[in-house]
C-alpha cells in the first residue's frame, strides 16, 4: 500500500476517514475499503486503541445503517481480535442495564424531586468521559446517551423540565428498541427491560 510509505500517516488516516464518511452518506460500497485502510494505518502507527474503537464504530455503522451483517461482523471481530492479541481488556460501563436504570432514575427524579436532575446530569457526564473504550454492546447506548445528556445540559430551569416531559419517554423507548432489536441480549433480559421501561411515568 503506497499510503503506508507516506510521511504523514495521521493525515492519510484522516483522509480515508473523510472519504469513508462521504461514501457512507450515499450508501456506497466504497466506504468499506476506506474504513479498512484507515484502520490499517492506525495499526501501522501502533495506535491500537483508535484502531479498536474505529473497528467497533464501523461495525455499528454497517449493522445499523448499511444493514450488512457480514461486514458488521468483520469489523466487530477485528476489534475483538486486536484486544485479544494485545491483551487489552474491556469492561462495558454503559450497559443495557445501566441505561434502563438511568431511564428509571430520571423518571423518579422528575416525579419526586426535580432538583436531583442536576446531580444526575453531572454524574452522567463523568461516566461518559470515563467510557473511552467501546464495544459492540455499549456503543449502541453511548451514542444516544451522550446526545440526550447534552440536550439536558444545554437547557435550564423550566426549559429543561419541559424537554424531559416531552422527550424522556421517547428516549426510554429508543433505549428499549435498541435492546430488543439486538441479538446481543437474551429474551429474558429483553423482557426485564421492557417491564421497567413500560412502567416509566412522566
Amino acid at each position: 500500500m503506497a499510503e503506508l510509505y507516506l510521511k504523514d500517516l495521521p493525515q492519510a488516516a484522516y483522509c480515508y476517514d473523510e472519504s469513508a464518511e462521504c461514501y457512507r452518506q450515499i450508501q456506497s460500497r466504497q466506504a468499506y475499503n476506506s474504513y479498512r485502510k484507515s484502520i490499517e494505518i492506525y495499526l501501522t502507527q501502533g495506535d491500537i486503541a483508535p484502531a479498536i474503537n474505529s473497528s467497533v464504530v464501523n461495525g455499528y455503522i454497517y449493522e445499523d445503517e448499511f444493514k450488512d451483517v457480514t461486514k458488521s461482523k468483520i469489523f466487530y471481530d477485528l476489534a475483538d481480535d486486536l484486544r485479544r492479541k494485545n491483551d487489552i481488556e474491556h469492561e462495558c460501563i454503559i450497559t443495557h442495564d445501566y441505561m434502563v436504570e438511568f431511564c428509571c432514575k430520571v423518571s423518579d427524579a422528575f416525579n419526586t424531586n426535580i432538583k436531583d436532575i442536576y446531580e444526575i446530569i453531572y454524574v452522567e457526564e463523568e461516566v461518559l468521559r470515563s467510557a473511552r473504550s467501546i464495544c459492540a454492546m455499549c456503543l449502541r447506548f453511548k451514542e444516544i446517551h451522550s446526545k440526550y445528556i447534552k440536550k439536558l445540559k444545554d437547557r435550564e430551569g423550566r426549559e429543561r423540565i419541559d424537554y424531559i416531559e416531552k422527550n424522556h419517554k421517547k428516549f426510554s423507548d429508543e433505549v428499549l428498541h435498541r435492546i430488543c432489536s439486538s441479538d446481543l441480549f437474551t429474551d429474558e433480559k429483553k423482557k426485564t427491560a421492557m417491564e421497567k421501561i413500560n412502567a416509566i411515568k412522566i
